[in-house]
């Protein structure tokens, strides 16, 4: 990294020029936050078991929540997480009824045509 005002070699992690003075726009590096462990298994269980499109929606938002730069921004991709996997979760719910319905409607016509 070089000076801007004087050209100077810079090594890493100084703030100010050690030729010149020049303070050096020195960006805070924010640590990563931490994965939402469960947010993250319920997201991959949308994506193999549930709903694929929305499994992979979901597992993205999740992982978008981990680098975050604020607090909202992780707060509102768990959220639109949480929404995939809820969505997901109720179109299984949906799925699994009718599949059953479908198995015993055979049932139901025979026990009414005997």
């Amino acid at each position: 990294m070089f000076c801007k005002k004087c050209g100077a070699k810079i090594e890493e992690n100084v703030s100010f020029c050690s030729a010149c003075g020049e303070p050096l726009n020195v960006q805070v590096v924010s640590q990563k936050r931490e994965l939402n462990i469960t947010q993250l298994v319920w997201s991959i269980i949308s994506l193999v078991c549930l709903c694929f499109p929305l499994g992979i929606a979901s597992l993205i938002f999740t992982l978008m929540a981990q680098d975050a730069k604020t607090d909202e921004e992780e707060e509102k991709c768990l959220k639109h997480a949480k929404t995939c996997n809820i969505i997901a979760t109720i179109l299984a719910a949906v799925l699994v009824a009718f599949c059953i319905g479908i198995a015993f409607l055979p049932l139901i016509f025979v026990g009414m045509l005997a």
